[in-house]
């Protein structure tokens, strides 16, 4: 009896020394970059440069987004910023609205050397310690958990410069809490390693181009009474008369992006009042009236630049 009781004291000290076990599995075999294993890394902060176990991959989160102005990029949805850059920011400040990035299949763990076979991971994101002081410091990333997930089907790295496409949708966070989805969406950016070259710090001079939707614009302008003015004279009805009719002098001021592969829309002004009255789809399909733009047909969007950065980060399944 004596020897049982002293058994379990053991016991019990041994379990106790050891503390209390962790959510996260043990540590085994190599790093994403093909390093030695190292210590684990629990939900929060992180160090730069520390080894995580492949259940925390290290990644980018998105400190930056907004429609890029005219000194930025020349495009004419740059008009937009008004509207989306505003909800956007805000989003990144309280954390509502997170994007994360990673790079699959990308043997350089900085970025630095060629890479032709490789994807780029796109997710939602939250921030795992709900504090967002700290969200954004390169130097000591955040770890953040995984909402949801999407890819950019095929990038490549040559110099430490990305560029990235094959995302169908990329969705943000518009007007009076309606969504705004960009449509065949490309990334492009440069790279900048830490100082160790274990990994990538941060991602400068980024830019994000998709499509708005042409119905989308139409509607959201019949919504807000074409409230967005160009900052010339210019000669059309609606926002989408001025742009897509080219202010009357005979060509447009946007690229069309064919979001349905059936070839790139256009649009006429038959009478010469100003306005649409002509929208022909890719397929040659004719739309008359005023009112085409909104067609169901139509679905072809005005590409848009958005300007990005974004600063090491961890993130967690």
């Amino acid at each position: 009896m004596l020897r049982r009781s002293i058994l379990l004291l053991v016991l019990t000290i041994v379990l106790a020394c050891q503390g209390p076990p962790t959510t996260w599995a043990e540590y085994s075999g190599r790093g994403p970059d093909g390093s030695a294993p190292g210590p684990r890394v629990d939900a929060g902060k992180a160090d730069a440069g520390e080894t995580v176990r492949p259940s925390v991959r290290p990644g980018l989160v998105l400190d930056d987004i907004h429609v890029a102005s005219m000194s930025e990029e020349f495009q004419v949805l740059g008009l937009l910023g008004e509207y989306l850059n505003e909800p956007l920011a805000q989003g990144i400040k309280d954390g509502s609205y997170l994007v994360a990035l990673d790079f699959q299949g990308m043997e350089d763990p900085s970025g630095q050397s060629d890479d032709e076979r490789m994807s780029v991971g796109v997710y939602r994101v939250d921030d795992s310690d709900s504090n967002r002081g700290d969200n954004f410091d390169a130097e000591s990333p955040e770890t953040f958990k995984q909402r949801s997930a999407d890819r950019f089907r095929d990038a490549q790295v040559h110099g430490g410069e990305l560029e990235a496409e094959g995302l169908d949708t990329f969705a943000l966070p518009g007007f009076r809490g309606v969504s705004v989805p960009l449509n065949k969406v490309s990334l492009s950016g440069t790279l900048v390693p830490t100082s160790s070259s274990d990994g990538v710090l941060m991602l400068q001079d980024g830019r994000l181009t998709g499509g708005i939707p042409i119905r989308l614009i139409a509607l959201a302008g019949q919504f807000m009474g074409d409230q967005v003015e160009l900052p010339f004279p210019c000669r059309g009805k609606t926002v989408l008369d001025k742009i897509l009719l080219g202010c009357g002098l005979g060509f447009s001021f946007a690229q069309i992006v064919d979001i349905d592969g059936d070839g790139e829309e256009q649009f006429f002004d038959e009478d010469g009042d100003g306005a649409i009255d002509v929208c022909v789809d890719g397929d040659g399909t004719r739309i008359r009236g005023t009112r085409c733009v909104t067609d169901e047909r139509i679905k072809d969007g005005i590409e848009i630049t958005m300007v990005v950065h974004g600063v090491r980060a961890y993130l967690a399944p």
